[in-house]
């Protein structure tokens, strides 16, 4: 068998190869088949023409710039949002939000009465005659029936709207009247009850002064309202008292000399 023996190249022909391949055109740097304008930032900036890593992001988008030639509605700004508590801004004190109430609580309100009470019977008890001088001061007592009210406990009681006074007027006249005078809001008889002279268990037992005017000769009577003074029932001596309506001829008499 015979074998093909490699020819070598002389020594002397070695640098004329490498001289031939340095001179031989090849592909520019940045000019790659694969190279994508703009976006491989290796083949921009690497000068020795070998890349430099991945290659970079492409940039975002900037938002669009506002038309300078559409002017903006600034008519209906957007609604501001209400404070956490409105009611800060006026507390004038710690509890502002009561009414006018400038500091604390004005108190409770007003406690309702109740319904209106219906005087029942009323009567001029003691005295039913009068005679004195001007000026003097006479203590007149009344009594007054009202249903599920008097008739409670053996003593006189009490109830805010149930109001009593006495007065006096020309004689022979009603005590509806505006001529007649009345005085300030009778007081429940302590000392009445059980035991009393004259004591009668339904009905209670009230008392006020009768200063007397100037000399003459006047009618004198009760007068019992069942709300706080609103409306009143009017009370002569004798024994039935209201119960037969007032009498002119049944009122007490009161002479001043």
């Amino acid at each position: 068998m015979h074998h093909r023996r490699m020819r070598r190249l002389a020594p002397s022909l070695v640098p004329l190869v490498v001289t031939l391949a340095a001179c031989a055109p090849d592909t520019q740097i940045g000019d790659r088949p694969d190279a994508r304008p703009g976006t491989d930032a290796a083949l921009v900036s690497d000068g020795g023409g070998r890349d430099g890593g991945l290659d970079a992001p492409a940039p975002i988008d900037a938002p669009e710039a506002i038309d300078a030639a559409e002017p903006i509605d600034v008519s209906s700004p957007p609604d501001a949002p209400a404070p956490l508590d409105a009611w800060a801004a006026t507390d004038a004190g710690p509890d502002a939000r009561v009414g006018t109430d400038a500091g604390g609580d004005a108190g409770p309100a007003p406690r309702d009465a109740g319904p209106v009470l219906t005087i029942d019977f009323c009567r001029v008890q003691y005295p039913t005659t009068m005679s004195v001088a001007p000026g003097t001061s006479t203590r007149v007592y009344g009594r007054v029936y009202v249903a599920g009210l008097t008739t409670r406990t053996g003593m006189t009681d009490t109830d805010p709207r149930l109001v009593g006074q006495v007065g006096y007027g020309p004689d022979g006249t009603m005590p509806s009247a505006m001529s007649w005078t009345w005085s300030s809001n009778a007081v429940s008889n302590a000392g009445y009850g059980p035991g009393a002279a004259l004591y009668e268990a339904n009905n209670d037992e009230y008392q006020a002064d009768l200063v007397a005017p100037a000399a003459g000769s006047y009618d004198f009577a009760y007068r019992f309202s069942g709300d706080g003074g609103m409306t009143w029932t009017y009370c002569d001596t004798l024994d039935p008292g209201s119960s037969d309506g007032y009498q002119i001829a049944n009122a007490g008499a009161l002479t001043v000399m």
